[in-house]
């Protein structure tokens, strides 16, 4: 969200400039390129959000939002000519912030939900940048997975305790482990089990380097 703040900042006073050089060279020319430009942009920004043509997600955002910014600005400029670019009037700015508002959230829902899949296919491609979790129990924990590695161990109580290797921590949250145990098969993503983290369990976690 910030970062798009700043580009429409950015933007903002580009679009002054602009305007002052329009005003100073009446560059009609300039105008109806502008105009065009913007018209593109948000035609294609709403039949990409229709779903009609490919385009990726966040850059149909973008040129959602430059469109109707240029459409707006330029636009009424070239239909009512010899008249000067001006500032956006009333009804302009309640347009403009619509599709602005609208295009910002979801560029940003769009950048989000990009982030966790990156992370996602990041994690499903690198296993090993997750920590390693070693698990003990005196009951017997049903952990399928490619990667997992049961035996017993005998405690400092002399008592025969379950450890499970091999496993690796992919989330902690709301006192639950969430830890990759490996495919069923190659035809199949790593399976995820969710162990409570309560005093019947011991975990022990390494972190990679």
């Amino acid at each position: 969200m910030a970062r798009l703040v700043a580009i429409a900042l950015v933007f903002l006073v580009l679009d002054r400039l602009v305007v002052m050089v329009l005003n100073r060279v009446h560059g009609k020319w300039l105008v109806r390129v502008l105009a065009a430009v913007g018209l593109v942009l948000l035609v294609g920004g709403v039949l990409a959000m229709l779903g009609l043509i490919g385009t990726p997600p966040l850059l149909s955002s973008i040129f959602l939002g430059i469109g109707a910014v240029l459409t707006l600005r330029f636009v009424p400029a070239l239909i009512f000519r010899g008249k000067k670019v001006e500032g956006f009037s009333r009804r302009d700015h309640a347009a403009l912030y619509t599709a602005l508002i609208l295009a910002l959230f979801w560029a940003a829902t769009l950048y989000a939900q990009e982030l966790g899949e990156r992370a996602a296919r990041n994690v499903d491609a690198n296993p090993a940048s997750l920590s390693l979790v070693t698990i003990f129990t005196k009951e017997h924990l049903d952990l399928p997975g490619s990667d997992v590695r049961p035996d017993m161990v005998t405690g400092l109580d002399d008592r025969p305790y379950y450890r499970y290797s091999g496993l690796s921590l992919l989330a902690y949250s709301n006192d639950r482990l969430f830890l990759v145990t490996g495919r069923y098969s190659s035809d199949f993503r790593p399976s995820i089990a969710v162990i409570r983290d309560t005093d019947a369990v011991r975990f022990e976690i390494a972190a990679p380097r």
